[in-house]
């Protein structure tokens, strides 16, 4: 833990460096912790392939900071600018469910949380760079009613002008129904 403790105290050092109240820093902070997932969020539905990379790469080392220091890192560095109040980002939604806010629900919520949130990032993923969603190809079958059959002779058929690339003219059968 003395590894947690430096970097809350140079976060803390760098914060204090503003001049700005306790208050403000803190609601700052809450802020941030606030739109981070929106953030996230919106990257992974619209960002690029790297941005999505980086993505999964800062929740896995965010995930693995807060299993081993026992709590959102962002979270112990709001409570050291609003002591007293032991308010989390979380608290809302636990008394929205009527759960108990305690240090033990807001951590099993937060990994359950994180854990949903983490297997929606990796479907989205699929879908938009694996499965590629509407960008898949139907390759060279089409419907019957575009095709012409070579054994049908017996009425006008559709055939694809070689030279009109707008769409598939009709065009008459060679041989006439009056020959048949």
């Amino acid at each position: 833990m003395k590894f947690e403790k430096k970097i809350l105290e140079n976060m803390e050092t760098l914060l204090r460096k503003t001049n700005l109240s306790d208050k403000t820093i803190c609601k700052i902070l809450r802020i941030i912790h606030t739109f981070i997932p929106i953030t996230i969020a919106s990257v992974i539905l619209f960002g690029s392939k790297k941005w999505v990379h980086l993505i999964i790469v800062l929740d896995i080392i965010i995930f693995i900071m807060f299993i081993t220091f026992g709590d959102c890192i962002l979270t112990k560095l709001e409570r050291r600018f609003d002591r007293g109040n032991d308010v989390t980002i979380l608290d809302p939604f636990l008394n929205f469910i009527n759960v108990e806010t305690t240090n033990t629900n807001r951590k099993n919520y937060t990994i359950l949380l994180f854990t949903l949130c983490f297997f929606i990032l990796c479907v989205i993923y699929y879908i938009r760079f694996i499965y590629r969603w509407g960008k898949q190809k139907l390759g060279s079958q089409s419907s019957p009613t575009n095709q012409s059959s070579p054994t049908s002779q017996s009425g006008p058929t559709r055939q694809s002008s070689p030279t009109n690339q707008s769409g598939p003219t009709r065009q008459s059968s060679p041989t006439s129904q009056s020959e048949t």
